[in-house]
C-alpha cells in the first residue's frame, strides 16, 4: 500500500505563484503614499 503525501505539488505550486503575485502587487501600493485629498472645485470658489 503506497502512501500519498498529505500535500499535492500541483495546488500548492498554484497557491505559491498565486500568493507571491498577490504580494508583489500590492508592495508597490503600501510602498507610494497616497496623495492628498482636494476639496471638490465647487467649494474652494468663493
Amino acid at each position: 500500500m503506497e502512501r500519498q503525501p498529505l500535500v499535492r505539488p500541483g495546488p500548492l505550486l498554484v497557491l505559491l505563484t498565486v500568493g507571491s503575485a498577490l504580494i508583489a502587487i500590492s508592495i508597490p501600493a503600501l510602498l507610494t503614499p497616497t496623495p492628498p485629498r482636494r476639496p471638490p472645485a465647487s467649494q474652494t470658489t468663493t
